[in-house]
């Protein structure tokens, strides 16, 4: 697998103008010029910098940012690059071939979370979502983005949360620290903490003094690593500031009159008729703004899907979860029909089975163009089914808890902001693509057995 990825590479020494990657990079040969670290924009000669599709427009917009401390960045990333370039030069190749080497550990690392979640079996459910990982993946390696790392960072997560609900001390700190240098890199895992917690105390009902003291462990190990940042920012700001200051911008970026379409429109601010520039809210708490934002314009909070799908549609692995899913469904309803004893229950069973997977297919092939408000309700009927649904439907699924919890983190954060632009669109749920792979390999193996038990069952007869 690793020697495919490299055969298969095209990276090249140099890197593009756009999305975040300027403002990394621009970071990065700063420092190495010896300048303080989270300077950005230009300062050197713009050959330095090995930027390539540079026009005057970038040029312009890149001096504008001259000399001017990014300190609305998470610092792990920017460290990353800049600890790259002062060892080896600047070269972005080695970058790339850095982030190449963390993407194959993490799908590595899916095989080791197959058999925690699957048991033996998982092994080979692994096996298949690394490699399928790497080869969907690997391109992404050659660009300068955090999410790089965050595929690394939320495959240990997963581990030590199987781990850390199982008692054990040493995974519940490693977890902690590990999910607090994920929100120093992006913070788009920064949900996960409030729901594990939330997880932990459900647990409680039934777990002893162990179990309160490694959730204790946890929240101490988070806190500890995501504060020392977050303390050192605000005095150099000489303003409280929890890991960096974008966080509050963004928050406003992705909760305006103009999110229609549930992205990234940071255009309110050039517009003095704009909601915020006119709430009487400056300096006041960000999220204190926002709730007045859809206090005054409740039919806004009909955008919420736009989000959803913004995100969540433009990842493959995570359509043909759903996909999956719908079959795997399909064929539930369809064996357990064979139960019924009324002939016409038992046919309109197996009509109701057969037009949901047809609607499973055509959903794969049509889920961009599907309305969002449509979207968004089939993915949280699914949810919703997988978590509450009586019987043996839940029992047959068998799916990880943990995923879960996973997946209410990246809806959360979509919600509470945005997971997609016109440059990288779903960039940030795409670091969930080994979950998705994973549950997806799952469910194929599960679709399979249940189908040859089945035509046993009818051969026997």
């Amino acid at each position: 697998m690793c020697l495919i990825a490299l055969i298969k590479s095209d990276y090249d020494n140099h890197v593009i103008f756009t999305g975040d990657e300027w403002d990394y990079q621009s970071i990065g040969v700063n420092f190495y010029y010896g300048y303080e670290f989270l300077t950005t924009g230009r300062i050197k000669d713009s050959t330095e910098y090995k930027f390539k599709e540079l026009n005057n427009e970038k040029i312009q917009f890149w001096e504008s940012a001259s000399g001017k401390k990014a300190y609305y960045r998470a610092p792990f990333y920017p460290l990353f690059i800049c600890v790259i370039y002062k060892a080896f030069g600047i070269n972005p190749l080695i970058v790339k071939y850095f982030q190449l080497f963390i993407l194959i550990l993490s799908g590595l690392l899916l095989v080791f979370i197959g058999k925690l979640a699957w048991g033996d079996s998982g092994y080979t459910i692994g096996s298949f979502s690394s490699i399928i990982f790497v080869s969907l993946n690997y391109r992404f390696a050659g660009h300068l983005m955090s999410e790089n790392w965050q595929f690394l960072f939320l495959s240990i997560i997963t581990i030590c949360m199987f781990y850390h609900y199982k008692g054990n001390k040493s995974s519940s700190i490693i977890l902690g620290i590990t999910l607090g240098l994920s929100c120093l890199n992006k913070g788009t895992t920064f949900f996960l903490f409030p729901l594990i917690i939330i997880a932990d105390l459900v647990y409680s009902r039934t777990k002893n003094r162990i179990h309160w003291q490694n959730m204790l462990l946890f929240a101490v190990a988070f806190t500890v690593i995501t504060l020392l940042w977050s303390v050192y920012l605000s005095i150099e700001r000489d303003q409280i500031t929890y890991i960096s200051s974008q966080t509050g911008e963004v928050l406003l970026d992705g909760n305006n009159e103009f999110c229609n379409d549930g992205l990234w429109h940071p255009e309110w601010r050039n517009i003095p008729g704009s909601f915020y520039n006119n709430d009487n809210l400056s300096g006041k708490p960000m999220i204190l703004r926002v709730i007045n934002f859809y206090k005054k314009n409740p039919l806004h909070l009909l955008n919420f899907p736009a989000k959803i799908k913004a995100g969540f549609a433009s990842i493959h692995s995570f359509i043909a979860t759903i996909t999956l899913f719908l079959i795997f469904l399909s064929e539930y309803i369809y064996i357990k029909s064979g139960a019924i004893t009324d002939n016409r229950s038992r046919i309109a069973c197996k009509l109701f089975t057969l037009s949901l997977f047809c609607f499973s297919i055509l959903f794969w092939f049509f889920s961009g163009a599907l309305n969002s408000i449509l979207f968004t309700t089939i993915v949280f009927a699914l949810f919703f089914l997988i978590i509450f649904f009586p019987g043996r439907f839940s029992e047959e699924l068998h799916l990880p808890f943990q995923f879960l919890l996973i997946f209410l983190n990246f809806i959360t954060f979509t919600l509470a902001f945005y997971v997609c632009n016109e440059t990288y669109p779903g960039r940030y749920v795409k670091t969930m693509d080994g979950i998705f792979i994973l549950i997806n390999i799952y469910l194929i193996f599960k679709i399979f057995d249940h189908l040859n038990h089945y035509y046993i069952k009818l051969r026997i007869r």
